[in-house]
Parts: C-alpha cells; sequence; structure tokens
C-alpha cells in the first residue's frame, strides 16, 4: 500500500474492495473509515509498534488482491504475536470484521469482545461490530445494549446516528415499541441529516402506532 496515500484516497480505493463489500453491508460505511484510521495509524505509528504495523501491512496487502483467508491467517498470527500493543488490537478488530464477513458470527463476536483500544472513535466501532455480531445470533437484548454505547461512546454526526437508528429497529424486533420511538425522536432531534436521508420519521410513526396499539 502506498504510504503516501491520504485518508480519503486510502478510503476510496478500500470501497472499491470486494472483501469488505459484506461487513460493509453490515455496518454501513463506517467500515472504510476505520481502515482509513488503521492507515493513518501505520504513518504515526509508535516506535515500539513499528514490527506490528509492518506485519499488518501484508494482511491488508491480501485483502486488496481478495485473499481472504491468507489475510485472516496474517492477522492470527499478528494478534497471537502483538496482543496489547494497539497494532495487535486493531489487528484483533479487522479478524472480527473478516469472521463476520464470512458468516462465522460466533467467532467474530469471541474476537471483538477481546478488542482494547484507546482510540474511542475506533472503540465505538468495535462495539458495533460486537451489537451486529450478537443480533445475528439472537441474542438481541445484548445487541440493542452494545449499539447503544457504541453511539453514545464517542458522539459524532456519523456512528452516534447509525448506531442508535440499529438499536432502535432491533428494539422493535422486541417489541419494545416505546423505546424504538423515544430512540427515534433522539435521532430526528439531535442528528436531522441522517434522520431526513434515512426516513427516520417513518419509523417513527411505525413504532408511535405499535405503543398505541
Amino acid at each position: 500500500m502506498d504510504e503516501n496515500l491520504n485518508t480519503e484516497e486510502l478510503i476510496d480505493q478500500l470501497k472499491g474492495n470486494k472483501v469488505l463489500k459484506g461487513f460493509t453491508i453490515a455496518v454501513g460505511v463506517i467500515v472504510v473509515i476505520v481502515l482509513g484510521i488503521f492507515g493513518y495509524n501505520r504513518l504515526i505509528v509508535e516506535p515500539g509498534e513499528a514490527e506490528a504495523s509492518d506485519y499488518n501491512s501484508t494482511a491488508i496487502s491480501l485483502l486488496q488482491k481478495d485473499s481472504v483467508d491468507l489475510a485472516i491467517t496474517e492477522f492470527e498470527n499478528q494478534v497471537a504475536e502483538y496482543d496489547g500493543y494497539n497494532q495487535g488490537e486493531m489487528a484483533q478488530f479487522q479478524l472480527a470484521s473478516l469472521y463476520f464477513d464470512k458468516g462465522d458470527y460466533q467467532a467474530a463476536l469471541e474476537e471483538v469482545e477481546g478488542v482494547e483500544l484507546n482510540d474511542e472513535f475506533v472503540a465505538s466501532l468495535a462495539k458495533g461490530l460486537e451489537g451486529d455480531c450478537n443480533v445475528e445470533l439472537g441474542n438481541l437484548e445484548d445487541g440493542i445494549a452494545a449499539y447503544v454505547t457504541a453511539a453514545e461512546r464517542r458522539k459524532n454526526e456519523l456512528t452516534t446516528p447509525h448506531f442508535l437508528f440499529k438499536a432502535a429497529k432491533v428494539c422493535e424486533e422486541v417489541k419494545d415499541f416505546e423505546k424504538a420511538t423515544e430512540i427515534y425522536q433522539t435521532i430526528i432531534d439531535e442528528y436531522p441529516a441522517f434522520a431526513n436521508q434515512n426516513t427516520v420519521e417513518k419509523y417513527k410513526a411505525r413504532a408511535s402506532n405499535s405503543t398505541a396499539k
């Protein structure tokens, strides 16, 4: 990967990577931002993490070539060898995302639950992936809790409404229409751009009508 790429160019490249499309569907456009940050971390990596960073570039190169299983092996090796380093934790997050993309939700959940990151933004994305895994495994209440935590961990205009929206929709699945209505209203009030783009008013009306029945 060309280390002269800026974050926007890296994101543009990753948007076209077929390996990531399944996971992108699962968590929206957020994953490309994660990998953009990941590439950025490679450029500012601390001296003690340099070797792990070089190892990671191999795994990302394999992803660009659509060699998913080989990339998984690379990430597994990095997680085992560099556990506790920031790059090792980031590799574990990437490993979890690849497991999820392949449909191995239990393995993805086990990996992402072990991720410990200092960056609150990326940590919120990991928590969102935890929510995705739980929902796929049928643990809906755990999924809701993870989504809400992900939304509140580092409030911003992108991830916060995204995960709140997911939480609200799962609330409807468990027939907690009152909570769903409340969350939809929060999105409408605090994140109007997201609400308008995703017709959240429609979802709120549906949940509210279900509450009234």
